[in-house]
């Protein structure tokens, strides 16, 4: 089949490349301008862009694909089929009637659980024992399309949305191929969502990454993996008057009490916070939280070890 393909960041990359080197043909590869980056604000090409151009595919960059230039390049491109993979804006009506096949969308869930822009972190954060990623024929609402394919995969104790995020994407894009492989071959199976069990997996911004000590421990320890390596779950401690905003990389569940964002341990090698309690522990029974990497303000990630040799945290300090 002749396909064009949409998609923007790295996780739009196995996708691509899986496709580039199957039987279709992909005439035209779609991806966002290129944005500006760091202190000099130079222009920097998004991912798809680049590995498009390394496959020596045709590339466009259009302001909005569903504005009249966009239409344009996809109309000319005569597809029979596109795929949409984390593009990064809404597709229109308009745009889905330009392929007779249809538009097909790799997405980060099994769905109908976690619709929207996040469902991995919401995954992580929920506490879900496995995931997965649906192939689905795309239509007007919001990931709701029938499902022409899915994988399902285990969610690692220790996994975060990053880990879990890059294996995901090279399920899905083996998930792609073989689900266009079966509209081609007019085998593939659409199958209806079913409403009733949908959930929304809504963008998470950065003020979302803050982290509430009076959680409980457990809940925070997947809130971290959740929000890593974007946007980053953070605290704030505050001695001397300054406030330094810290970003949690790692965590884990420990034993002790306290009043929840205390510091109950600041040895050589350990920083242990207290939370609030487990829904399951006994009553009056403490949690805490031993933080493995920190990253403050304006400096790298390190580990805990490193981070309590230049800083002065004692028992009693109080993140917030």
């Amino acid at each position: 089949m002749r396909v064009i393909f949409l998609g923007t960041p790295d996780f739009a990359l196995p996708s691509l490349r899986a496709l580039a080197q199957s039987r279709h043909e992909v005439v035209l590869v779609l991806t966002r301008p290129d944005r500006p980056r760091g202190r000099g604000k130079k222009l920097h090409p998004p991912p798809v862009k680049v590995l498009a151009q390394e496959f020596g595919l045709k590339v466009a960059q259009p302001a909005k694909v569903s504005a009249p230039e966009g239409i344009a390049l996809i109309e000319s491109a005569r597809p029979d089929a596109g795929v949409v993979c984390a593009y990064g804006e809404i597709i229109s009506a308009e745009v889905l009637a330009l392929a007779p096949g249809g538009f097909f969308n790799v997405h980060a869930s099994l769905l109908p659980r976690f619709r929207g822009a996040a469902p991995v972190h919401h995954a992580v954060l929920s506490g879900e024992p496995a995931t997965g990623v649906t192939v689905i024929r795309l239509v007007e609402k919001m990931d709701a399309g029938d499902i022409v394919g899915s994988v399902e995969t285990e969610i690692g104790p220790h996994e975060t949305t990053g880990q879990l995020t890059e294996r995901l994407a090279v399920l899905g894009a083996d998930a792609l191929v073989e689900a266009l492989d079966k509209v081609e071959a007019g085998t593939a199976r659409f199958e209806p969502q079913d409403e009733s069990k949908a959930s929304y997996a809504p963008k998470i911004s950065k003020k979302d990454a803050r982290i509430d000590w009076s959680k409980s421990a457990g809940f925070l320890e997947r809130f971290v993996r959740a929000m890593s390596p974007v946007p980053g779950a953070f605290t704030f401690f505050r001695r001397g008057g300054r406030t330094t905003r810290l970003i949690v990389g790692a965590a884990r569940v420990a034993a002790g009490s306290g009043k929840p964002g205390t510091v109950i341990e600041a040895s050589a090698s350990r920083l242990l916070v207290a939370t609030g309690p487990d829904e399951s522990a006994a009553p009056g029974a403490g949690a805490a939280l031993e933080l493995g990497r920190l990253q403050p303000e304006s400096k790298r990630m390190m580990s805990a070890a490193e981070f309590l040799r230049g800083c002065s945290i004692t028992p009693d300090s109080v993140f917030e």
